[in-house]
């Protein structure tokens, strides 16, 4: 019987559907077999080492929820492709004990997603402090209090994004030999106040962790560098075969961007050349067909 816990869930992974093999490709060129077989490849003869380092221990996924989301979105197909090389991962889900912090948790981490971004409405929010920051290890203390009885000496722990960060401070006053490392993946590139007050709201936490990685490194607080902690930077990654990453045509792309004003034809590449250039470099083919690509697309769309 699986056993019954007041905060923290153990999600269940159907690896059967998430494994890599299996995933549901969505266009006919691609050869789900030849790709999986690439991929056990790889992870033998590159690395074999890492993998077999991870066998006989599990590495521990938190957030605070299953459903809905990137990080709920990543995991299950993450979980399939480690067990297709025999590597355990457990997904743990966080949530508030209290009636009177279930409602304070989630505005307080919607708050601080916000202020990350570089967002603070003075009529609907406080400056972040120490009652906020009691919401925060309250709820945090509680689920890691259910948490740490489960890990082994081996384990590693990786806790992603702002809402179960507190976690780290009680896991390593309790199991401080356990690798845990912080996966942030929000940001905002040009900082400002409210993003630099946010993250030292989460400093004492993020110092905590053995490895921190981000998703782009203009995302990454400046005293990440001061401080030279160790971290590292990944690209998001979800399953390329779901709905939302169907390949469209460019006359779909721009019909949809300009139907919902995400942009607008005259300042079309003023608006979008900045976020291309971040992601794909100044120079590059790609770069290069992007734009192209978009502005005849576009052209065709709105005459």
């Amino acid at each position: 019987m699986a056993r019954k816990f007041k905060n923290i869930q153990i999600v269940e992974v159907d690896t059967s559907t998430a494994s890599f093999k299996n995933w549901p490709a969505q266009l006919e060129n691609i050869n789900l077999a030849e790709i999986h077989n690439n991929f056990l490849k790889d992870c033998s003869t590159k690395y074999g080492n890492l993998i077999a380092n991870l066998r006989n221990r599990t590495i521990w996924m938190i957030n605070s929820t299953a459903v809905g989301g990137g990080v709920a979105e990543m995991l299950p197909m993450l979980i399939g492709m480690f067990k297709d090389i025999n590597v355990t991962i457990k997904w743990v889900v966080i949530s508030p004990s209290k009636n009177e912090y279930e409602e304070a948790f989630f505005n307080l981490t919607k708050q601080i997603h916000n202020n990350i971004h570089g967002v603070f409405n003075p009529q609907t929010m406080e400056k972040l402090g120490a009652k906020h920051r009691d919401i925060l290890e309250t709820v945090c203390y509680d689920n890691a209090k259910e948490f740490i009885p489960l890990v082994a000496p081996q384990d590693i722990i990786v806790i992603h994004d702002p809402q179960p960060l507190a976690m780290i401070k009680y896991i390593k006053q309790q199991i401080p030999n356990n690798l845990v490392a912080w996966r942030c993946h929000i940001g905002v590139d040009k900082e400002n106040k409210v993003t630099n007050d946010t993250w030292q709201f989460l400093k004492e936490y993020i110092q905590q962790a053995d490895h921190i990685i981000y998703s782009l490194k203009d995302y990454i607080p400046k005293f990440v560098f001061h401080e030279k902690q160790a971290y590292s930077v990944i690209p998001p990654a979800i399953c390329p075969f779901t709905a939302k990453n169907i390949g469209l045509s460019p006359l779909e792309i721009m019909d949809i961007l300009s139907k919902s004003a995400v942009i607008h034809r005259p300042n079309v590449a003023q608006q979008w050349q900045y976020k291309a250039q971040r992601v794909c470099g100044k120079t590059g083919n790609f770069y290069a067909c992007f734009f192209s690509v978009v502005l005849c697309g576009f052209t065709v769309v709105c005459e």
